[in-house]
């Protein structure tokens, strides 16, 4: 056991400076980081943009995230008043549709059809697809309105000639728009624009776990930018009684080839 004198004699415990320490942790968290980011699996793309009719309504598909057994459709219209519509076949006299519309009070709803010559379309028995999101008011820049639809990519069972699988290979597939208006789901007027089309891709996915990287900033600067992913805070302990001497938010931003279908909401009311 030492005594008093020893003790003093003793040199001083040598910890390294702070500078030092904060430039280790600094570099560890730097690694962690570049871990994170580059052991992402890779991302592929979804489906392509189609447009039709002067831009009155663009289509795209991908599959549903994390559920490869279904698919996404995103319209983006400038149609207020009438109603438009994309089926899977090799045209409206054949296909499996979906019609979208607004109702009066400006929400947006749709019909799944099945068509079998060139009238109305009536009703199918399964409607399969579910509303997902949608904007109520004209994004104030473009003036189009989003639609996002779920549906599964299997071909219902049913005996109906005109059931449709979704398929990621050349999909022939059917697109119409009505451009008047006092449209609803017992007045449906013939179309005034249609046309047929290839679509492929749509089952093309978004991996689940985006390539992202490290976003600085407080809440309401994140929100403001539409940052959206994983967040959370690295806090450093220092050498004196162990406690956070600095802490660093942080949140991942997804890259731009990482969003999914997702219609903008920030002008919906």
């Amino acid at each position: 056991m030492l005594d008093r004198d020893q003790l003093r004699s003793r040199a001083p415990p040598r910890f390294p400076p702070r500078s030092a320490l904060l430039s280790r942790t600094m570099a560890c968290l730097a690694l962690a980081l570049t871990l994170m980011i580059t052991s992402a699996p890779p991302v592929a793309r979804a489906g392509p943009v189609q447009c039709f009719a002067n831009s009155q309504l663009c289509f795209q598909a991908a599959a549903t995230p994390g559920n490869p057994q279904s698919t996404d459709f995103l319209f983006t219209t400038k149609v207020a008043a009438g109603w438009i519509s994309v089926g899977i076949g090799e045209g409206m006299d054949n296909a499996d549709m979906i019609m979208l519309w607004r109702t009066p009070a400006g929400d947006w709803t749709f019909s799944r059809r099945l068509s079998t010559g060139y009238t109305r379309p009536p009703a199918a028995q399964q409607q399969l697809y579910t509303l997902v999101n949608s904007t109520r008011v004209a994004d104030p820049t473009t003036g189009t309105f989003q639609i996002l639809v779920r549906r599964p990519a299997a071909r219902p069972s049913t005996n109906n000639a005109a059931d449709r699988a979704v398929v990621n290979a050349a999909m022939p597939m059917a697109w119409a728009v009505y451009s008047g208006s006092g449209v609803g789901a017992n007045n449906l007027p013939k179309h005034t624009n249609e046309g047929r089309f290839e679509y492929v891709g749509a089952l093309d996915t978004v991996s689940p776990v985006c390539l992202g990287r490290p976003w600085l900033g407080r809440a309401a600067e994140r929100e403001a930018q539409g940052v959206v992913g994983q967040r959370g805070v690295v806090r450093v302990a220092c050498r004196r009684g162990r406690r956070p001497c600095w802490s660093m938010e942080y949140a991942w931003r997804w890259l731009g080839a990482c969003s999914h279908l997702q219609p903008s909401l920030s002008h919906a009311s």
